[in-house]
């Protein structure tokens, strides 16, 4: 059975500010570990997004994707997604709400109820190292992360038969 919380951060570690999904799903999943959270909460980190990642949705409650991104003023920005068809099928590069849609059109399950955690970005070089700006839009993704998480796990923890 899959846990109800899918954190599912995605960029590539070795090209700079896109490394600021998978090091921030590396804090969650060491605080999950300690909070002892992992039969609520499970955290998955990829280079780049599939379809058939669209598997990993399945029997979720709610999924939080993460990623870094180009042009935005806050250092960390919450988005609600909805399952949107791709413009494009291709069997590499998806995108999250793409996921979604095949989930429930293509594999037939309610997509879960799924937020976006943008980062703020700015070099994407092969080799390079987090930016300034990728710095301190990690440093504050992290406490809006863990604070998601801990809304959730209570939520979870609520709605649990007693």
């Amino acid at each position: 059975m899959n846990a109800p919380l899918l954190i599912f951060a995605y960029g590539n570690p070795a090209r700079g500010d896109d490394a600021l999904g998978p090091l921030l799903a590396q804090q969650a999943e060491q605080w999950v570990a300690v909070q002892g959270l992992g039969p609520q909460v499970e955290v998955l980190s990829e280079y780049q997004l599939s379809p058939e990642h669209a598997y990993d949705l399945l029997e979720r409650q709610h999924v939080i994707f993460i990623d870094a991104a180009t042009q935005q003023a806050s250092d960390c920005v919450w988005q609600t997604l909805t399952a949107t068809a791709p413009a494009l099928w291709t069997s590499h590069a998806s995108s999250p709400a793409a996921l979604l849609w095949y989930c429930q059109d293509l594999l037939q399950h309610p997509a879960p109820r799924s937020e976006m955690l943008s980062l703020a970005a700015q070099d994407f070089e092969l080799g390079a190292g987090l930016s300034p700006r990728g710095q301190c839009a990690l440093a504050a993704g992290w406490p809006e992360l863990r604070r998601r998480i801990e809304i959730e796990a209570e939520l979870m923890l609520a709605s649990c038969p007693k």
